[in-house]
């Protein structure tokens, strides 16, 4: 059994970078068996992998550029070399506790599959992804999200000039996660007609 993990760097510290990998305990260091990051438009950089539950795992980030990023995950300080080096560090166990009790309130089981939120108007697969990193997997999660919420969540990717229907993601969340597509469709073409 394995818990998948989402990994994310902001636009920030990736900067001028065109890429990156990420690198640690579950690939041995080794940067040949590096995992290729995904560039979103924002420039940050999102992966993920499948790892065990029940252990801790040390990672960096190795961009294209040759330099070495962290993200805002708790750290650690290691002798590398001679050198005290600062390594991210995930807990898959306090992951799996997190992924259960947001299961069991979404009514889904453990490792079973999130919902397509891009069949909300407006939700691109890139704009999933990064609420799949806020644990917004569900419509049901989705329609409890507040437009505060959902801004803060798209002031992280510092690009919700760009990102239309925000606002109604909710409504039509609610309607998705009750089954009632014709009503969802009337709606989306409201909202349309209204743009």
């Amino acid at each position: 059994m394995s818990i998948k993990v989402d990994f994310y760097l902001k636009a920030s510290r990736v900067q001028n970078a065109k890429g990156g990998f990420l690198v640690g305990d579950f690939n041995q260091w080794d940067v040949n068996k590096g995992i290729a990051l995904n560039l979103n438009d924002d420039g940050s950089l999102f992966g993920s992998i499948d790892l065990t539950p029940g252990k801790k795992y040390e990672y960096r980030y190795l961009l294209s550029d040759g330099r070495w990023e962290n993200d805002d995950n708790p750290k650690v300080l290691k002798n590398a070399y001679g050198q005290i080096v600062e390594n991210c560090v995930v807990d898959t166990k306090q992951l799996a506790k997190k992924q259960s009790k947001t299961e069991l309130k979404s009514g889904k089981t453990l490792g079973g599959k999130s919902e397509d939120l891009t069949k909300i108007l407006g939700i691109t697969p890139k704009i999933q992804t990064l609420l799949k990193s806020e644990s917004i997997t569900s419509y049901q999660e989705l329609g409890k999200c507040t437009i505060k919420k959902l801004l803060l969540i798209l002031d992280i990717a510092n690009n919700k000039k760009k990102i239309n229907y925000y606002t109604s993601w909710a409504k039509q969340a609610k309607l998705a996660a009750a089954g009632k597509w014709e009503d969802l469709g009337e709606l989306q073409k409201k909202i349309e007609l209204e743009a």
